[in-house]
């Protein structure tokens, strides 16, 4: 039996001991009823959200690009190029997910995952073209030395001061290096 069923068992029968008519309780076709709202939302909202659905898909598909281009040249970066390529990933993933949210007509958390979205690529520009800030991202493995990092260098106020920081370091070395000191 399948868990499905033995919910509707149970909802039945539970429905008969209190005495309940089934249309005013559980109801039984429920998850093809929201697989039908959610084409019929889909197919309405791919009407409504154009232009901006188009290019969000571009920008997918940029993400994606960009991505797999790291992957390629993950070794030959000797390290340089992780933090990014992670970090793209993570926001290929939110892109994606946002898209879904949209098409389904879910743009509350839509609107939530793309703070998170923002917020990664933020954190990928800065570990990008500063080196401490990417040392500090990719070395952060335990939960408690990730959670230090990020209250300490990549949330909020923090986030910005370390781009201040990334960025007067980057315009001293005139390039991104893995030595941090390098040019100060």
């Amino acid at each position: 039996m399948s868990v499905e069923t033995e919910i509707e068992e149970f909802w039945k029968r539970y429905l008969q001991k209190s005495g309940n008519r089934e249309e005013h309780g559980y109801y039984f076709d429920f998850k093809n009823d929201l697989e039908e709202i959610h084409s019929k939302a889909a197919e309405e909202s791919n009407k409504f959200l154009q232009p901006w659905l188009s290019i969000l898909e571009l920008e997918i598909q940029w993400l994606a690009l960009v991505n797999t281009a790291l992957n390629d040249n993950l070794e030959a970066s000797r390290g340089e190029l992780v933090a990014t390529w992670v970090l793209t990933g993570v926001a290929c993933a939110h892109a994606v997910a946002i898209r879904k949210l949209c098409l389904c007509g879910l743009d509350t958390s839509a609107r939530i995952i793309l703070r998170s979205l923002i917020e990664t690529l933020d954190i990928c520009i800065l570990t990008t073209f500063d080196a401490e800030s990417r040392i500090k991202f990719i070395r952060a493995h335990e939960p408690n030395e990730a959670e230090k990092t990020w209250r300490n260098f990549l949330s909020g106020k923090n986030l910005e001061r370390s781009y201040a920081g990334g960025y007067h370091r980057f315009c001293v070395n005139g390039h991104h290096s893995d030595n941090p000191k390098e040019g100060e």
